[in-house]
Parts: structure tokens; sequence; C-alpha cells
């Protein structure tokens, strides 16, 4: 009689896989039949084969180059937003340190505490804005020209442009203990043969000086804090010599750090009876451009030698007027 082949099913295959399976562990000579398992080490040196063979043949989500061009975007992301924490915190104790540390009075706004303003500012933000003022003001200034510096605070750009370029310069400060500031750090610079400037008291409304007094004025970051700005440049087109130049360093008009909003300098130079000769941005601080430099001149005054050999001098262009 002839038999018949059946195919077993797939749920017969796996019942017979199963049976299979567990015969490998049967042990007739035990009770039970049952085969003991393998040991632990067994197991583990296993699993850690297999882990290894796998992880040779995934690909990895990100290859070295991509994640370290991924890394490197997500530190510099975190290191600018904790700058810009950082410079956030410091706008916001500087407006509160600001208000506690000013005070107004006729003429202006002082600062409170002059020997800490000068320690401060000297070394983190003004020393180096200072030198390349220094070197721009001694590149116009002739040779035995007077200079007076408006504002001069404690007194840091009256001593270099005395000491490093040897020039005749008086200070002049509506604060009192500013010019003490200013005289004390004259004396601890000086070594006795080095030309020192001089110090005064005043307001820069009502300077106690004759007409054409000087032949060159300078004011870095003392313009937003006159009462009247008009009247201060007025006057100083008064002690300026015919052929003179003031010299203007001030925030730029707009919003700015621990001040506000602040108008625009040259339309304040525009309504005074001096001429704007050129106005341009000034990079500080750092990268930034927060201040312009303003040159004035009498506005009946013809040009001097040095402004026309400037502006006729190959590759340079006569600073824009806004």
């Amino acid at each position: 009689m002839r038999q018949q082949h059946v195919t077993p099913s797939n749920r017969e295959r796996m019942l017979i896989s199963h049976l299979d399976g567990e015969s490998r562990f049967l042990n007739p000579s035990r009770p039970g039949g049952l085969r003991s398992l393998p040991p632990r080490a067994r197991w583990e040196r296993a699993d850690r084969r297999r882990r290894t063979g796998r992880a040779a043949q995934r690909r990895p989500l990100l290859r070295a180059p991509v994640l370290e061009r991924v890394m490197t975007a997500r530190t510099r992301t975190r290191v600018i937003l904790l700058g810009a924490g950082a410079v956030g915190g410091a706008v916001l104790v500087g407006r509160h340190a600001r208000g506690a540390m000013e005070r107004k009075v006729p003429g202006g706004i002082l600062i409170g505490d002059a020997a800490l303003y000068d320690a401060l500012s000297n070394r983190f933000l003004l020393g180096s804005l200072f030198v390349r003022i220094a070197a721009d003001i001694a590149a116009i200034t002739p040779e035995g020209a007077r200079l007076l510096e408006v504002g001069c605070g404690p007194g840091r750009l009256s001593i270099l442009l005395a000491r490093r370029y040897g020039l005749d310069v008086t200070g002049l400060d509506l604060d009192p203990a500013m010019i003490e500031c200013a005289r004390a750090n004259s004396e601890r610079s000086g070594n006795g043969g080095e030309r020192l400037p001089s110090f005064l008291v005043g307001d820069v409304s009502s300077l106690a000086f004759p007409d054409g007094s000087f032949d060159v004025v300078v004011s870095t970051l003392s313009m937003h804090h006159w009462v009247d700005p008009t009247a201060g440049l007025t006057e100083i087109g008064r002690v300026l010599s015919p052929g003179g130049r003031a010299l203007v360093w001030d925030f730029r008009g707009g919003p700015v750090p621990l001040h506000g909003r602040i108008p625009d300098p040259v339309e304040r130079a525009h309504s005074s009876s001096l001429r704007v000769v050129s106005a341009a941005p000034w990079r500080w601080p750092w990268r930034l451009t927060l201040i312009r430099r303003i040159e004035l001149a009498h506005a009946d005054g013809a040009p001097s030698a040095r402004e026309d050999r400037r502006s006729t001098s190959p590759g340079r262009s006569p600073g824009r007027v806004r």
C-alpha cells in the first residue's frame, strides 16, 4: 500500500523545533532527565560576542566630523546665551548702580564715587579707548598748541597727552572730587622730567578763560552729561583760537546701554556756533560702534592748512556729516 507524504504545517514545525531545543537539555542519567544549564560566565561571554557583532554591523547615526560640528555649535550657542545673560544682568545691575552713584547739580551730572569710577573705568573700559583717542588728537595738534579737555574726569586722557606726546594740556571738570583724583593721578604718574597737565574745576557752559585761549578743545564721553550742550559748544567756540579745532567723542544718538535714549550729538552741534567738519563712527567698546567722533571748527573760519592737507591727501575721504 502506497504511503502519502504529508507536509507539516507551520505550527507543527514550530512545535518540533521547540521540542528539539528542549531535548538538548535532557539527560536520562540524571533524576528527572534534565541536563544542567551552562555556567553564568559562558552566558555573559556569549552575550558580549553577540552585542559586539551587532554593534559592528550598525551604522552610526552621526559620524565623527558631523558629531564634532554639532557639539561645537551647541557649545557656541551655550556660550552666546550665557554671555547674553551676563550682559543683561550687568545692564540691570548697572542701571540701578548708576542711579545710586550719579547726582544732578547745576551744570550737569556728577559721579558719586570718583575713585571707584576711576579704578573700574580705566581698567576695564576706557584705558584702551584713551590710547587710541590720544594718538588721534596728537596727529592733528600742531607743535606748541594749547589744549583744553572739557569733562576730564580723573584725568587719564590729559595725563596721557602730556606725558606721551608732550602737549600743553589743561583739564577741566565740574566735579571737585574728579579734579582731586586727577591731580593725584598726575602726581603718581610723574617722574620729575615729564610734562604734566594742570587741572581746574569749572563748568563748560561758563568757561573762565579769555577768548581764543586754546588751539584744540577735546571732550570724551562728557557732552551727554551737560545740562545745555548747545551753550557748552558755543562756549567752546569762544575759547577756541582762529583755525583751531574741537574734537568731541560722545555716544551716538539712540538707545545706549546704561544711559537710555540719547539725542544725536551732531544735531546738537549744528545748533551751536561751531561748524561740523566731520562726523564718523568710532569703534568702541570692542567691535561695537556706540560713539562718534565729531570734529568742529569756527563757522566763519577758513579751513586750516592741516585740514587742507587731510582733505587733499590721496586715499583719504572726508568724514560724512549726518
